[in-house]
């Protein structure tokens, strides 16, 4: 299946499967576009099926991501934390690893930050570890970088947990006075 991506000289691909930045004709804007899943053949020849592993203990859950997080798996992340999240009075750590992903388009950050908005809505909070340079890139242009917290690693992430337990604003990672003020 061939993918046409429009445009003219305008379109100036840049690293990274899937993702492209556009350029409009004046110089003035620059568009960063994602590849959606049908414009990239599912699991190709050399492409590690994804997958997602789920690892619990007494700090929490981890969410161990596998292999190109798009539009056609992103539904098994849907499914992994509706199974591991659907108790309410769990209070836990919940880190995402993706120290394994390879590959993340528009449909796998909607996964990502429906997670966050329903971690939120607990009043607890999803922590990233080992995000790829690719993504935290992508992070850093569209400011998911100020929503999401990001940790070197998943044991620093729940380390973090343990360490901010019980004093944290719903979804944030900023300190709260006992009468639910910010201190930060």
């Amino acid at each position: 299946m061939a993918c046409r991506r429009g445009g003219r000289s305008s379109v100036r691909p840049r690293r990274g499967r899937g993702t492209e930045f556009r350029v409009h004709p004046d110089e003035s804007s620059i568009f960063l576009i994602f590849t959606t899943g049908s414009c990239r053949e599912p699991y190709a020849e050399g492409t590690e099926v994804f997958a997602v592993d789920v690892r619990r203990d007494t700090r929490g859950v981890v969410f161990v991501l596998r292999g190109d997080l798009d539009f056609h798996s992103a539904v098994q992340l849907y499914e992994a934390g509706d199974k591991e999240l659907g108790t309410r009075g769990d209070t836990g750590a919940v880190v995402v690893d993706c120290s394994r992903l390879t590959y993340c388009d528009s449909t796998g950050i909607t996964a990502l930050l429906k997670l966050y908005n329903e971690l939120s809505g607990q009043g607890r909070v999803l922590r990233l570890a080992a995000v790829p340079a690719f993504l935290d890139r992508l992070f850093t242009l569209t400011g998911l970088n100020q929503i999401f917290s990001l940790y070197t690693d998943a044991d620093k992430a729940l380390a973090a947990h343990a360490a901010d337990h019980g004093a944290l604003a719903a979804g944030t990672d900023e300190p709260v006075r006992p009468g639910g003020e910010n201190v930060g």
